[in-house]
């Protein structure tokens, strides 16, 4: 049997299948549920950055500060086998799928 995690982004907001694309990121393909966890972790630290950086807003600093809170729960996310979890930051979900074949 193969286990295979994969890890990506989408938005929790779009309106249109065009803006769901838009937003759809795929972070990582693993076999190990660690790896899947760190690089999600990863992920959500450089767009920590990026909104810090280059944005000085009230609302980018306030999406920000939500992703950061949302790295903290990211080691929870353990799911079983053929299924999928879920945690949702502002306008964002980040999702880790487990997948057994």
């Amino acid at each position: 049997m193969t286990t295979t995690y994969f890890v990506h982004r989408d938005s929790a907001t779009a309106r249109t299948d065009e803006d769901r694309a838009m937003c759809h990121a795929m972070i990582a393909k693993t076999d190990d549920l660690i790896v899947a966890q760190g690089e999600l972790i990863n992920y959500m630290q450089n767009e920590v950055t990026g909104l810090i950086s280059k944005h000085v807003s009230a609302d980018s600093q306030r999406r920000a500060a939500e992703i950061m809170d949302g790295i903290g729960a990211v080691r929870g996310m353990t799911p079983g086998a053929n299924s999928r979890t879920s945690i949702r930051t502002a306008n964002l979900v980040w999702t880790i799928v487990h997948t057994e074949h």
